[in-house]
């Protein structure tokens, strides 16, 4: 069996926005699409398929312009400012890397389309990597009329409305005031999206006293407090409207509220926002309040891991225990990991081997102490990695990322490449 005969899979996708079912063109559909998109495009790179996919449009009653000169490449510039269409044929043959350059395409995609790859690699292992990556099949070139017809029934049975892979969710919470959490969360959520190129959302639940935004020299609006008052209006829009998009691939949603009252997050809203989160990011990391202990539990009950940073100090002892035990007790799936930071090159308060004897437990990440590039970052308003990319604190976060990820850095993508923006 070759890979051109194989049927396509029904696939997931790590989203960036909820995506809404649509009705799909069926096979000999030529009509223009009720959602106001175009119902085709192809981007093909030598004239012979591009004759061939001219002739299949054409017998389907859509235009002969809709098939382009080029490959993923020429896709990925046109539909970095242009909506998608519905089905979209796209030209592999002269990707450097095919599965990666299509996942970010991909990503590119606020709405649903339909992704028919060729190529001229008759692998099996390729096409089950670009399934994955979101194709809903994949053709070995030279392909004729028939091969096409059959991946377009094969494409239009597949569900519009693919079934999200909600993204990993990660809580940072500090043992007690000043030992560094924040810093910690929003250098995470920097690595996250930076080195290893997830789609990630930055979190900050202190909505007087959080510094996230302040770190990283973003304006703030009343989204946050918004969202956790009124969660009912929680959808789509809103949230475009109240994250604060540091780059293509991470987000900010935090708060400068005023003191004039007293302002705890609910636990109704802060479930309804983190699960709305979650489902159009690839990784969501949120600062937890630590003062509010239901609001922390709350936030700990729907975490991957939660992350208790803590100083090795005998306070940061005693509240570290206050903590891991709060956490278990509330949220008994969450793994809570214990995180050292500030670690001096010379003997801390508390020995390491006897916080961890008094804990009870190993403590799992230490990070050094690099108080020159940290207050180098905040002055700045930068990450970490964007002042001192080499200092060991910078490639330790880039590594605590990696674990908490389990994967391994990603090399810049297709639409960083075209923007400038590698």
């Amino acid at each position: 069996m070759t890979v051109q005969t194989m049927t396509a899979e029904t696939i997931k996708i790590a989203s960036g926005a909820h995506r809404r079912a649509e009705s799909g063109p069926r096979a000999g559909q030529g009509h223009a699409s009720l959602s106001g998109r175009e119902p085709f495009a192809a981007y093909i790179t030598d004239p012979e398929t591009r004759t061939v996919l001219a002739t299949f449009a054409e017998a389907r009653g859509w235009p002969a312009r809709s098939v382009h000169k080029g490959g993923i490449t020429s896709a990925a510039r046109t539909l970095w400012v242009a909506p998608p269409p519905e089905i979209l044929v796209v030209d592999l043959s002269e990707s450097s890397d095919p599965v990666e350059e299509l996942r970010t395409l991909e990503q590119a995609f606020r709405r649903e389309t339909r992704v028919i790859a060729l190529g001229t690699d008759n692998d099996v292992t390729l096409y089950r990597r670009l399934i994955e990556a979101g194709a809903s099949d994949y053709l070995v070139k030279p392909v004729g009329l028939e091969d096409l017809d059959r991946a377009l029934r094969l494409t239009a049975r597949a569900p519009l409305d693919r079934t999200l892979t909600e993204g990993r969710v990660i809580g940072v919470v500090g043992a007690r005031g000043g030992v560094g959490a924040t810093t910690v969360a929003a250098n995470i959520a920097w690595a996250v999206s930076s080195t290893f190129r997830r789609r990630s959302v930055l979190l900050d639940l202190d909505l007087q006293f959080g510094s996230s935004a302040l770190l990283l020299d973003l304006q703030v609006g009343p989204g946050l407090r918004e969202a956790l008052e009124e969660p009912e209006r929680i959808d789509e829009l809103f949230l475009d409207r109240a994250l604060v998009h540091m780059t293509e691939t991470l987000s900010v949603m935090a708060a400068e509220e005023g003191l004039d009252r007293t302002m705890s997050p609910e636990p109704r809203g802060i479930t309804a926002l983190m699960t709305a989160l979650k489902e159009r990011t690839e990784a969501l990391i949120v600062d937890a309040p630590r003062r509010d202990p239901e609001a922390l539990v709350t936030v700990a009950d729907a975490c991957h891991d939660l992350l208790v940073v803590t100083e090795l100090t005998l306070p940061g002892l005693r509240d570290t225990a206050r903590l891991l035990s709060l956490i278990e007790d509330g949220a008994p799936g969450t793994r809570a990991l214990v995180l050292a930071n500030r670690v001096p090159k010379g003997a801390p308060d508390v020995a390491r081997r006897e916080f961890e004897q008094e804990l009870r437990r190993p403590i799992d990440v230490l990070l050094p102490a690099d108080e020159k590039s940290v207050v180098l970052a905040a002055n700045g308003g930068s990450p970490l990695a964007a002042v001192a990319p080499k200092a060991r604190l910078s490639r330790a976060i880039d590594q605590l990322a990696g674990k908490l990820l389990d994967a391994k850095p990603r090399p810049a993508g297709l639409m960083a490449r075209l923007t400038g923006r590698a």
